[in-house]
Order: structure tokens, then sequence, then C-alpha cells
């Protein structure tokens, strides 16, 4: 597969000018043969957050009230705390 990169998927968004971004989540699925590219604004004011996987990037997601875990590899207890502190709903 030939995906780019979470910089230069960044870099298309330089001139975004109403929301800051603050994450790029590049996420391959090797089995499936699939990747996907989840861009996050700040504010994030969407009541759902779909496909978490293990390499989730940190952040306060005060609107969300559902969440959709799935990866290829097992999510460990430490993960589901982690995630936990970034949803407080």
């Amino acid at each position: 597969m030939n995906l780019l990169s979470n910089k230069d998927i960044q870099k298309t968004f330089k001139n975004f000018k109403y929301n800051k971004i603050i994450s790029c989540v590049l996420i391959i699925f090797q089995k499936e043969k699939i990747g996907q590219c989840h861009v996050y604004s700040y504010p994030y004011q969407l009541e759902y957050y779909d496909i978490i996987t293990n390499n989730f990037l940190d952040g306060i997601f005060k609107c969300v009230r559902k969440i959709l875990l799935f990866d290829e590899y097992p999510f460990e207890h430490e993960f589901i705390f982690q995630i936990s502190k970034s949803f407080p709903f």
C-alpha cells in the first residue's frame, strides 16, 4: 500500500482557517489490506468517535458520548485506562 505519512497529511491543512488541526492518525490494517486516515480539529464537537485503535493519540473529547474500538491486536488494560481519561462522558 502507498499511503501518505501523518506529516504529509497535516501539511494539506496548513491554511485551515476556522479550527486548529490537532491530530492526524494513520491506521493500517494489514490483514484486511486497508488504511484509514482520521483528521481531527479542535474543538472536537461530534458526539461519536469511530474506530479507536491501539495507536490512539491523547486528547480531551468532551462532547463524545459513543466510541467504537477496533484493532487487529488486543487492547491492553493500560490502553483502556488511557482512553477513559480522554472521554469523560
